[in-house]
């Protein structure tokens, strides 16, 4: 049995971070005979933090964190009216009163997650003070929450918020950067390469259900920036 509590020096670290990710296109029915092919970017922040454990060569990481997975730049065209569209159709019902003969679109939409993860890391050393820092980051996400700007009424348009918790996705990230240290404390600017992603559809829009989902390996990048302390004496 391998025993983790041997040749350790524990730490913790607060993690910022920011990635785009371009999703792959997919289509979705008016009705029998129009449809829509919809392609989505995402500019999304998250906070995290992690404990370390270093065994042997490697850091071992576990924590958990705040991401907004965000789906805020639509490019959609249509099968017979040409154009694009920076929008798509959603299932929407203000509350209160009916709207007849409107149909609500958004152009940016995002859920709120709190996500898991775990992680292993690698150094390298480049100096006393400074190493080359290179591993996997495995999150976990679940929704607390969605936001959607509707494109109504014009030009301000409706804020609608949904609260709900659900498991959301994965993703699977390569990550390389530099810590330096002085001390107990570290700081390390580091990127971030997007390996492969899987996220759950939402119900609000059409043809699609909170349980089937969706994939993409790579079509992505990020950084960050991470402020670790060492608990050994």
């Amino acid at each position: 049995m391998v025993c983790l509590c041997q040749n350790h020096e524990p730490s913790v670290e607060i993690t910022a971070l920011h990635r785009w990710d371009e999703y792959p296109a997919f289509k979705y029915t008016t009705n029998d005979i129009n449809y829509f092919t919809v392609k989505i970017q995402g500019t999304s922040p998250g906070i995290g933090a992690t404990y370390k454990l270093k065994y042997h060569k490697f850091l071992l990481k576990t924590g958990l964190g705040y991401y907004r997975y965000s789906f805020d730049k639509i490019k959609a065209t249509h099968s017979v009216f040409p154009g694009d569209y920076n929008n798509r159709i959603l299932d929407y019902v203000p509350s209160g009163y009916a709207i007849p003969s409107i149909t609500f679109t958004t152009y940016k939409y995002w859920y709120h997650t709190i996500f898991i993860n775990t992680g292993i890391e690698k150094e390298f050393f480049l100096s006393k003070k400074a190493q080359l820092m290179t591993g996997l980051s495995l999150n976990n996400y679940f929704v607390v929450s969605n936001y959607y700007h509707i494109r109504y009424p014009y030009p301000e348009g409706t804020d609608y918020r949904a609260s709900q918790f659900r498991y959301f996705g994965l993703s699977l990230s390569g990550i390389a950067g530099v810590q330096f240290k002085a001390n107990r404390i570290g700081i390390a600017p580091f990127f971030i390469l997007p390996i492969f992603d899987l996220w759950k559809q939402d119900k609000i829009f059409p043809g699609e259900q909170n349980n089937y989902c969706r994939s993409k390996w790579l079509k992505g990048v990020g950084a960050g920036m991470s402020f670790s302390y060492n608990l050994a004496n």
